[in-house]
């Protein structure tokens, strides 16, 4: 961290759990699709697998909310958007590896329309659609912080809100949006983007309005969480249908995330230990957001599948497994992070900040 430089300690520490909680996602995912989405047989990898289900929201909201910390007033687009292309690089990098090596798709020809459409939409991995939807609230911020800084007020936040909640409801009740996904996924989360904003500019107000309502907050938290899960459980046991479960763009998600980032940014404000290992975690953070999946193929290859034909039978053997390929996959991710980091001019392009 550059002396100087607007700096959020509570934002780092809720970045890392965001990206730990993408790890997590994804981890229970495969758990999920081996066993074929048998959610009675496995409550407890479906429960954590909705638990995290915050992630990707919440990095959305860090974003707007970063942004904002470093750019109160933009004075040149020109010099905001030359400073945003640094996350291309690793996007890049990593969507090549992917295609290339991991879902290697010999039936696209190189340098075709397919080939592009791939990379530069994130296909090339299941978690890469975020770096391209971002850069697309990217391209807007300067147009949304004018915006939001000079007119917005309680009464077009609620009706932002409800309006929010609405598209929501219709993606995931009624008819998913068939929309090019970056699109799609910036525009599902344009509203949390711009929470993320006024949440900076006006930090003051927001924690005391948090410290004032706390447990209540967190009483609604484990009532959402709860309901969340058991309606998930109950769409999917009615027609099998697993955009329930994977979606992410859902009207209970999207209370959660508010809720878990309330309560945490709150609770966060007062940690001032482990510095260093925060500083460290959140400069591998992307690094370990591009690579984990990997890890999953490499655990699921040499170990998972053999520790899965002896537990998946038993409901309280998941309270066991689930936490072993979280916590190799992590590791792993951070341990590669760590070593990475010590080759010259790997940096940037493999995503370490």
């Amino acid at each position: 961290m550059k002396s100087g430089k607007p700096y959020n300690y509570a934002i780092d520490i809720l970045r890392v759990s965001g990206i730990f909680a993408v790890v997590l996602i994804h981890t229970t995912s495969k758990t999920l699709e081996l066993s074929h989405f048998d959610v009675i047989r496995l409550p407890f990898s479906l429960f954590l697998n909705q638990s995290a289900r915050f992630a990707v929201p919440l990095l959305f909201f860090i974003s707007g909310f970063v942004l904002q910390l470093n750019y109160p007033k933009v004075t040149s687009i020109t010099t905001f958007y030359k400073k945003r292309g640094k996350l291309l690089v690793p996007f890049f990098f990593w969507s090549f590896i992917y295609f290339f090596f991991v879902y290697p798709q010999p039936d696209v020809p190189i340098f075709s329309g397919t080939f592009f459409y791939q990379i530069l939409t994130g296909e090339a991995s299941y978690q890469l659609y975020f770096i391209p939807s971002l850069y697309i609230l990217y391209f807007f911020f300067p147009f949304i912080h004018r915006l939001l800084i000079q007119m917005i007020n309680k009464r077009w936040l609620l009706i932002l809100g409800l309006a929010q909640i609405m598209l929501l409801a219709i993606d995931y009740y009624y008819f998913e949006f068939k929309w090019y996904t970056p699109i799609k996924t910036a525009l599902l989360n344009l509203y949390i983007f711009s929470l993320g904003i006024i949440a900076c500019h006006y930090e003051k107000e927001v924690l005391a309005y948090i410290k004032k309502r706390f447990w209540m907050l967190v009483g609604l938290m484990v009532l959402v969480l709860a309901s969340m899960y058991y309606e998930v459980r109950t769409l999917y046991i009615h027609d099998e249908t697993i955009h329930y479960i994977y979606s992410q763009w859902r009207p209970m998600v999207f209370l959660y995330t508010l809720l878990f980032t309330s309560i945490f940014y709150y609770l966060f404000q007062k940690v001032n230990r482990f510095g260093t290992i925060i500083l460290f975690l959140s400069r591998v953070s992307f690094f370990v957001f591009f690579v984990h999946v990997i890890f999953i193929h490499v655990y699921w290859r040499f170990i998972g599948s053999y520790l899965f034909s002896k537990s998946a039978g038993h409901v309280v053997d998941s309270f066991w497994f689930e936490p072993s390929v979280f916590f190799f996959v992590l590791g792993m991710s951070i341990l590669t992070g760590y070593i990475v980091q010590f080759i010259p001019k790997f940096n940037t392009l493999m995503g370490l900040k």
